[in-house]
């Protein structure tokens, strides 16, 4: 049984695996109409909200989610129509707009439908075409009439992206490789039915098992939420969010006196594509901004190593990181946020070199001011054959 890979992965792998639909054959010099100087470039679209990033996205917010609490018979339903609404919303304005808005679309850790503008070519985006491509997103959504073969192609496109994600060489790097062993990693370290794997153990015959009908009655009842908040009928998407109880970040309202982080090692009887371990850190970073990170010793290490200035990493044990370490963030669905750093050299580290560089992350970990309650701390040790 095939599994889907969605949620919050790497801008690169987005684009590579799931960034399609299209936009690839966009004529050079085919850009967005041009605008008169008074249309505002203020994001002002109903229903839809402007994340706050250096990328070009937006999130849907007049979908109505399950609560939080939900059970998997909720949750799951609502991942798979949000992924093939996007697949269909995006696919459908990239025809339309002769790939001048092409959008990419994920279901993002609070489980809104969060899109991304592709600047391709000549075609680059800004502000100003952000608005317009978001107001063209939100007339369709508004005007459509899903039928069998837009709903076929959607489903058809959602697993066409998950077979290009399973047949892609993630060894081309070890940032690319650590992504899917860092997810078999979540498999481990998460239940079965948790809310952080129901997008990982979501399978093509989940998707194959949808009811049109079910899905279009569904799929009405956000189009109708969207007309209501366009016309002033319905109450802003800002109020009564089914997740607005996560934190804005992690250690919000949990913040407790230091303590002792324990390092656990996984032993995964499974290839890590190339990677022989990984450390994770859960709620190793404090918000998604870069180098949020309440640890400075962490903090540092993570950038001078991104940054590729391991010099300034002088005293030890960091130095004996430096250049040998990097790092990336991952928030999952239902909030967790979770710190990985991997092996960034040939060749790539084994968990009997990781294990002392973990428990020396650990012990700074511990001497934190305000620590997160629900910290911890993994070295994986991948023993499955390649």
């Amino acid at each position: 049984m095939r599994r889907i890979f969605f949620g919050i992965i790497p801008l690169v792998v987005t684009y590579l695996v799931i960034g399609g639909l299209g936009v690839l054959n966009t004529a050079a010099g085919q850009g967005l109409p041009e605008t008169s100087p008074r249309v505002a470039c203020e994001f002002q679209v109903k229903g839809f909200e402007r994340v706050q990033s250096g990328m070009h996205w937006i999130t849907a917010k007049f979908i109505s989610k399950p609560a939080i609490d939900a059970d998997l018979a909720n949750l799951k339903p609502h991942l798979i129509y949000s992924r093939i609404l996007g697949s269909a919303l995006a696919r459908q304005l990239s025809k339309t707009s002769k790939h001048r808005c092409s959008f990419g679309a994920e279901v993002d850790p609070s489980f809104d439908l969060r899109f991304e503008l592709y600047s391709i070519g000549d075609n680059v985006h800004d502000e100003c075409s952000l608005n317009l491509c978001a107001r063209s997103l939100s007339e369709l959504m508004q005007s459509m009439d899903i039928d069998q073969r837009i709903f076929s192609n959607a489903v058809n496109y959602v697993l066409d992206a998950d077979r290009r994600y399973t047949s892609f060489d993630f060894r081309r790097s070890p940032l690319l490789s650590a992504l899917p062993a860092v997810s078999e990693v979540y498999r481990h370290i998460y239940p079965a039915g948790a809310i952080q794997r129901i997008a990982r153990d979501t399978s093509e015959h989940d998707f194959l098992n949808v009811s049109f009908e079910e899905f279009v009655a569904w799929f009405k009842q956000q189009q109708s939420r969207l007309s209501d908040i366009e016309q002033g009928r319905g109450e802003s998407p800002r109020d009564a969010r089914p997740f607005s109880t996560l934190p804005a970040h992690p250690g919000e309202s949990k913040c407790t006196q230091a303590r002792d982080v324990d390092v656990q090692e996984l032993r995964i009887n499974h290839h890590g594509w190339g990677h022989r371990s990984l450390i994770l850190v859960k709620n190793g970073f404090t918000t998604a901004g870069i180098g949020e990170n309440e640890n400075a010793t962490l903090r540092e290490l993570c950038q001078a190593n991104n940054q590729g200035h391991p010099e300034r990493l002088g005293a030890s044990p960091w130095s004996e990181m430096a250049g040998k370490i990097r790092c990336f963030r991952q928030q999952l669905l239902g909030g967790d946020w979770w710190l990985i750093l991997y092996s960034s050299q040939q060749p790539l580290l084994a968990s009997v070199d990781m294990l002392p560089f973990a428990h020396r992350i650990a012990g700074t970990l511990s001497q934190n001011s305000c620590a997160d309650a629900d910290s911890r701390l993994f070295v994986a040790d991948f023993i499955g054959p390649e």
